[in-house]
């Protein structure tokens, strides 16, 4: 199992440079390297691999010693491998058919926005107190980190990212963990089960009755980020006071995406400790905000929500179930009767006949308990009973003997009567018996 740490670095201000520097030739190699790609196959159509680009990155990078050549050899050849998997995935989005398979595009400005080291060129060396918690980066030496959450000991370091958010850099670590104990099987009934519901007034209503208040960080922003858009407008392109502004909007979208990235992790985790089963609607959010109500949706992080739950509740073994959501919200928890007429997107109370009356979301989310539950028993009914057995061994000496009888009864089978039986004399018929 893999996880991911991500924390601050304050680099120096000559380490600042030298991987702003990094930043651009990187973007230049990236855009270099797209082009002779797409150059050979539309005036040649003959491909150009990833190996083919590696072993001419000692070629490019002598003849740039002063640019290119100043960045790190693995680090420039991860991000090769980054162009080769963007390549791979547009061909695989080609074959599936999907209406944007996304061709790989050219970087703006010739800078990227993040580089990946090796285990082997980074270093994390974590002391007691807070000055003596730095990172060594290969090329940029010893960088201050702040370490909110100690890494784990038992995982192994496979990468470090550096990426530059704003005005901020942030170091992603990611390990490599023992995988955690697998799920109960799906005979054994949960202990402590949730439905959630997805919507726009409340992000989440749990089947326990539990209602989350919508925090909607752009909406709290928005002024504040108009303002800081039209100063922008108004500021010469290419400029100092230009750079400065922009710095600030990104800073202004940084604190929206920050206070939403905290939502969603202080909710799931503390879901994720207290169920072992979450049943969530499985809705189509890349659809939906193609519609009216997309600065809405995506104000409400229901994708990251879910990703989260589904690897949270994998390292607590738990279960994480995605639900059909047509007709939660029409239809009674109670009886599971269909509201006739159908309710308006502005009736935020279920009334039923049956005198069972709530929360719409509420009741929406005990459908989706309802439905994950269901799910669970028909799992558990479908699996037989000979494939929870393990599985016929293929050898061994057992096997064997098996085999030879088995070939043996088949051959006296085919035989005529009174040939091929024990204490037969080849040739010759079987005795008769005695007669009465």
């Amino acid at each position: 199992m893999h996880l991911s740490y991500q924390y601050r670095i304050y680099p120096r201000p000559s380490q600042e440079a030298t991987l702003e520097s990094w930043r651009k030739e990187l973007g230049y190699l990236w855009n270099f390297a797209l082009a002779q790609r797409k150059d050979a196959w539309e005036r040649e159509h003959r491909p150009v691999s990833y190996l083919d680009q590696q072993e001419s990155l000692a070629t490019w990078r002598s003849f740039d010693a002063r640019g290119l050549g100043q960045v790190r050899y693995v680090v420039a050849q991860n991000l090769l491998q980054e162009l080769d998997l963007a390549y791979r995935s547009f061909f695989r989005r080609v074959k599936d058919g999907e209406r944007r398979p996304g061709y790989p595009r050219f970087k703006k400005d010739g800078t990227v926005r993040s580089f990946r080291f090796n285990y082997a060129d980074t270093y994390v060396k974590i002391g007691t107190s807070a000055t003596d918690r730095r990172v060594r980066l290969s090329g940029i030496g010893y960088v201050p980190i702040v370490v909110h959450r100690e890494p784990p000991a038992d995982g192994k370091l496979l990468t470090a990212t550096v990426s530059r958010e704003a005005d901020r850099w942030l170091l992603t670590l990611v390990y490599e963990l023992p995988d955690p104990a697998p799920p109960p099987p799906p005979e054994v009934a949960p202990a402590n089960p949730v439905g959630i519901d997805l919507g726009i007034m409340h992000p989440l209503a749990l089947s326990t009755g539990e209602v989350v208040e919508p925090l909607r960080p752009l909406e709290a922003a928005e002024e504040r980020l108009k303002r800081e858009q039209r100063r922008l407008a108004r500021k010469e392109k290419g400029s100092n006071n230009h750079r400065k502004q922009a710095a600030k909007v990104a800073r202004c979208h940084q604190r929206v995406a920050d206070r939403r990235k905290d939502l969603c992790h202080k909710l799931t985790s503390r879901i994720a400790r207290e169920h072992d089963l979450v049943a969530v609607e499985a809705l189509n959010v890349p659809g939906m905000v193609r519609g009216p109500l997309a600065k809405a949706i995506l104000d409400a992080p229901w994708g990251r929500m879910r990703s989260m739950l589904e690897y949270k509740l994998a390292m607590r073994s738990g279960r994480y179930v995605e639900v059909d959501p047509r007709g939660t919200t029409q239809t009674c928890s109670a009886c599971g009767r269909v509201a006739d007429p159908p309710l308006a997107l502005g009736e935020r109370v279920f009334a039923c006949p049956c005198r069972h009356r709530e929360d719409r979301d509420v009741n929406a989310a005990r459908n989706v308990l309802h439905r994950g539950c269901d799910s669970v028993r028909r799992m558990s009914s479908e699996v037989k009973p000979a494939e929870r057995t393990p599985p016929p061994r293929t050898g061994g000496r057992r096997v064997y003997r098996g085999r030879r009888a088995t070939s043996r009864n088949q051959e006296d089978a085919s035989r005529p009567e009174g040939e091929g039986s024990p204490g037969a004399i080849p040739g010759r018929r079987k005795p008769p018996g005695r007669r009465g």
